[in-house]
């Protein structure tokens, strides 16, 4: 009978009435046909809905349903109905239209026994044939998402154990109280959930359980790249499985828990894949806007069907104050490589960051796009883990300046060293104990008692270095481990390969699991030691860019340089190449949390914390800055009338130079920066 019925035809939406498209879906017994219609309602109405959060499954397995209409006009107040094949005396039609296998399965389940369920799904809303129209609504998705009622999470249909699983988290919700704030999480348990805290016995009797949610967990839901928007923007939310559900709150409370269970449980350790809950942990967190460079760094292994989408999907969960959030419109038309080009330019023109620089490669042989060094290539995604809570290039910005050609983009840094040694790299397929057995053998000789170049000795370089200068990154309260307790930790994994049941331990491994694998230790000329890609060889430079957070390492080639991601420099993450050694006594103590970013606290000899970076002073009209830009000395002079902003200023020449010398945000040290030396870098 399906076959008989003509196509269903999409009627234009009217951008003048601000029109979207729901879907009606109407009830019916199992052996029924899916029923719809389909309508165009004004969005400024705020109209009733439910958004539809699912997995598209695979595209060539499609069924029909049933799209109802009458001939065009008005319906209820701001709402028109539109037919799929009007007919002339106005009768009720039917057409067709074709849908994946899994949303057919979904709308099954969902369809009501009785009334009407209104819905928004992007699959039928948008009209996917239609380039133009899929570019403005996509743009709208944020909107969308959050306008809904309740957006409906749609795992699939129900298994032998997803009953088990989903009970199991309602009854660890039950035992928790949770505490959130400013990305940082704590939990105060009673009942089964402070008994499983206390000893490891229960998860060994409860492993169905765990077995069970694990999965939930990898149901292909999951895997989207999209849900990081249509759950990040949802006002409330509910899983459903088969006929059951489970409110998200719930559901998003008991994973983090268990999340944070696995981190120091030997038992739920060897149930859970720990990389994949941290790209689950990441999908769970509040989204009040974050960094395009860390979304596009915790997305980077969720899936989707247009590379162009790495951008798009990610767009709506900025901060609300991002430029680019304005700046970059979704549009289908455009390549690929234009789309990644234009965002990567755009942040550093209207941000002065360079710190998409930081997510490139050397490139890979599974791409076949065709992109600058410079352009972070998102269809591949980059398989080392970002190096959070650096401070290399202080509160420097940099907008760089582009070729005509627009392939050669212009940077300004400081060179700080070039590779003279890279030890055998920890591949990216290695488990913990040959991570800990690279780990050891990259042990520098005689390194208790060898000086380091920027002060102590080598070992401590060596040990910080390993876990990017104390883990503080991964650790609740951002606050780095104490020399002397990561020492032991080291003794204990690294050269006994021992875990001890400590909180210490277990978030070193995670670490070092973490981070470590297509990695290298390296050597410079000037005696610093660090942390590499794999792909990093003898001769390649390491640069303090202005405007990137992490050192970069680049590639000399006759005229230009290449990009091949950035690096960990031990000694030099603090912007002690731009600045110097912080003065006697003064330590970084922490990363304190602002508006998603994080910013570096120091603390003095007194044990007084400031934000305050203590090698940086307000500068004055009139004061002269000297520095080497190309080994050449040039004197320079502030255009300000008034005292400088902390975290912006801008020196000029005092002669007409040809380009003219911007050290935009930050403050000069009260040292001066007299013998700096500033170069430029065209990257290709």
């Amino acid at each position: 009978m399906l076959e008989s019925m003509p196509t269903y035809k999409y009627n234009s939406l009217r951008a003048d009435r601000n029109e979207i498209r729901l879907i009606r879906l109407y009830p019916g017994q199992s052996y029924h046909s899916i029923s719809v219609s389909i309508i165009h309602v004004d969005a400024s109405l705020n109209p009733s809905y439910e958004a539809l959060s699912y997995a598209w499954g695979d595209p060539a397995r499609s069924e029909k349903i049933v799209v109802r209409g009458h001939s065009q006009g008005s319906g209820s107040s701001g709402t028109t109905e539109y037919p799929g094949a009007p007919t002339a005396d106005g009768r009720l039609t039917l057409t067709t239209l074709s849908i994946s296998r899994n949303l057919e399965i979904a709308l099954r389940h969902l369809r009501p026994s009785k009334d009407v369920r209104t819905l928004w799904i992007d699959a039928i809303s948008i009209n996917q044939d239609n380039i133009e129209e899929r570019s403005e609504e996509v743009a709208k998705m944020g909107s969308l998402y959050s306008n809904a009622s309740r957006v409906i999470v749609w795992l699939g249909g129900s298994s032998q154990d997803s009953l088990l699983a989903l009970q199991t988290l309602r009854d660890i919700r039950e035992d928790i109280e949770f505490y959130e704030r400013d990305g940082n999480r704590s939990f105060l348990t009673r009942g089964k959930a402070k008994e499983l805290e206390r000893s490891s016995s229960g998860w060994r009797a409860d492993v169905l359980n765990w077995i069970a949610i694990r999965n939930l967990l990898n149901r292909p839901w999951f895997g989207r790249l999209w849900i990081f928007q249509e759950i990040g923007h949802a006002v409330k939310a509910v899983v459903v499985v088969g006929k059951a559900e489970l409110p998200w709150e719930v559901f998003r409370v008991a994973v983090f828990w268990i999340i944070t269970m696995t981190e120091g449980k030997a038992p739920l350790s060897d149930v859970f894949d720990a990389a994949y809950l941290r790209q689950i942990e990441s999908l769970l967190q509040e989204n009040p806007g974050r960094a395009l460079e860390r979304l596009l760094d915790s997305t980077k292994k969720a899936i989707c069907y247009d590379p162009r989408d790495r951008i798009y999907a990610v767009l709506s969960l900025l901060h609300e104050q991002d430029p680019i959030r304005k700046a970059i419109e979704p549009d289908y038309s455009k390549a690929v490589e234009q789309v990644y080009q234009e965002v990567t330019l755009r942040q550093i023109q209207l941000t002065g960051q360079l710190r998409l620089l930081a997510l490139c490669t050397f490139g890979s042989s599974a791409s076949s796009l065709q992109l600058p060094s410079w352009v972070p290539d998102l269809s591949v995604p980059n398989p080392l883990e970002q190096i959070l809570n650096s401070n290399a290039s202080g509160p420097s910005t940099h907008k760089g300046s582009l070729a005509s050609s627009r392939k050669y983009l212009r940077i300004r840094g400081t060179r700080a060293g070039v590779i003279n040694k890279v030890l055998t790299p920890i591949a990216l397929s290695a488990r913990l104990p040959e991570i800990l057995a690279v780990c050891h053998s990259w042990e520098p000789p005689n390194a208790a008692s060898t000086p380091y170049v920027t002060g102590g000795d080598l070992m401590a370089a060596f040990i910080t270095t390993l876990f990017y200068g104390a883990i503080s990154e991964l650790n609740d309260f951002d606050r780095p481990l104490e020399y002397e307790k990561l020492r032991k930790v080291y003794e204990n994994t690294v050269v006994r390969g021992e875990l001890d049941d400590n909180v210490d331990d277990w978030y070193s491994t995670r670490h070092l699991q973490a981070h470590l694998p297509g990695r290298a230790l390296f050597w410079t000329n000037e005696g610093h030691i660090g942390l590499c890609p794999a792909p990093a060889r003898v001769g390649d430079l390491i640069v303090i860019a202005y405007g990137c957070a992490t050192p970069l390492v680049l590639r000399p080639t006759l005229e230009r340089y290449i990009v091949g991601g950035e690096c960990y420099v031990s000694g030099l993450m603090n912007g002690e190449a731009l600045f110097g050694p912080l003065p006697r006594g003064w330590t970084v103590q922490s990363w304190k949390a602002i508006n998603r970013e994080k910013y570096p606290v120091f603390k003095d000899p007194t044990g007084l914390t400031t934000l305050k970076d203590p090698r940086l002073q307000p500068v004055l009209k009139g004061d002269l800055i000297s520095f080497l830009p190309r080994s050449k000395t040039r004197r320079y002079s502030l255009a300000s009338q008034e005292r400088l902003d902390d975290y912006n200023m801008t020196v000029r020449s005092e002669e007409r130079s040809r380009e003219q010398e911007e050290l935009s945000g930050f403050n000069i040290p009260k040292s001066l920066i007299a013998g700096l030396i500033i170069r430029y870098f065209d990257v290709e």
